[in-house]
Parts: C-alpha cells; sequence; structure tokens
C-alpha cells in the first residue's frame, strides 16, 4: 500500500492551483518568446519597410504626374530639334540666322567661322565663331534676339573688348564695343 501512495502525489487545493498557474505561465512565457516576440518584430520590420515604399511611391508618382508634362513640352520643341537635312545643310541654317540677325539688329559681323559639328551623347551640337563690332545697345538687343529664335540658339562664349576714339572720347559712328561669340545650336542625331 504504501508504494502505490508513493506514486501519486496527493495536493491540496492550494497547491494544485499554484502548479496550473505555474504551468499556464511557462506555456504563456514559451509563447511570448517563440510566437509573440518574433511575429511584433517582423510586424515592426514590415512596418517600416511600408513607410520606405509610400516615400518611394509618392515621389514616383510625382515623376509619372511630371512625365506627362514633360512630354507636352518635347513634343513642342521636338521639331525644333530635329535636323534640317545634312550637316554642311544645317551649319549654313545657322550662319544664316546669325547673319540675318546681325543684319536686323545693327552689328557688323567682322569674321564668321563655321566650326565642325561637335557629337553630345544622343544630340550634335552645331556652333559659329562670330566676331563683331557694334554699339552696347545694338549688342543687347541682339543677343536679346538671339535668344528669342525658335531656332533654339545659344551663347556659349562672349568676350567683350570697349572700343573708343582718341582721349576717350567717340567720333560720330564709332562703335562701342568689339567682341568674339561663339554661337550654337543643338539638334538630336
Amino acid at each position: 500500500m504504501m508504494a502505490k501512495r508513493a506514486g501519486k502525489l496527493k495536493l491540496g487545493a492550494r497547491e494544485q492551483w499554484l502548479a496550473v498557474s505555474a504551468v499556464v505561465f511557462l506555456i504563456l512565457l514559451a509563447a511570448d518568446l517563440l510566437v509573440v516576440r518574433p511575429t511584433l518584430r517582423n510586424l515592426d520590420e514590415i512596418d517600416r519597410e511600408i513607410v520606405t515604399l509610400e516615400h518611394k511611391l509618392q515621389v514616383n508618382s510625382k515623376a509619372l504626374a511630371m512625365r506627362d508634362d514633360v512630354k507636352r513640352e518635347w513634343d513642342i520643341h521636338s521639331d525644333r530639334l530635329k535636323p534640317p537635312g545634312s550637316d554642311a545643310i544645317t551649319g549654313q541654317i545657322l550662319l544664316s540666322v546669325v547673319e540675318e540677325l546681325a543684319q536686323n539688329n545693327n552689328v557688323n559681323l567682322k569674321r564668321t567661322n563655321l566650326r565642325d559639328p561637335r557629337p553630345l551623347e544622343f544630340l550634335k551640337e552645331f556652333a559659329v565663331d562670330v566676331q563683331v563690332e557694334t554699339k552696347l545697345t545694338d549688342l543687347v538687343y541682339f543677343l536679346y534676339n538671339l535668344q528669342n529664335q525658335t531656332d533654339l540658339l545659344r551663347v556659349n562664349r562672349l568676350d567683350l573688348s570697349a572700343q573708343g576714339g582718341a582721349g576717350g572720347e567717340e567720333s560720330a559712328g564709332a562703335t562701342d564695343l568689339r567682341g568674339t561669340l561663339v554661337i550654337s545650336r543643338v539638334i538630336t542625331i
């Protein structure tokens, strides 16, 4: 009889309650360590990734919205960037536009030199060196009209020097400025 009793422990109600509480506590602790904490860590990582991706989405949606505006602007100017013909023809057109503008703005062209076309990735740049003698106001109007041309011309370099009469006084009809300009036009290849 003693052997039978030694195999079974008889616990009181309080001890049973404490034992069940300890087992439940250990189960909850194991569940917390093995399930809840890794799940929360993964959810935190997912939340951080969501914030990063939301930011990227906002940036990309702005870029996509701007894409239509850029395409609309490109369509306006793309015809002006297409080559009108061979390199020689394009260079002559550039030279004739510069000469016409100079004549219309009372700018005296002393020398013009057409440069060889220069490739720039998917573009080609045509440039002309120009030596001018003119009054300051005429030069300003020439540069203004050059910038407003539909041929998308630009001045890459402008070197000016003052020119005057003896003793700093100007004679009638003398020019104020002498300068060298590099004017260019960029077209698509």
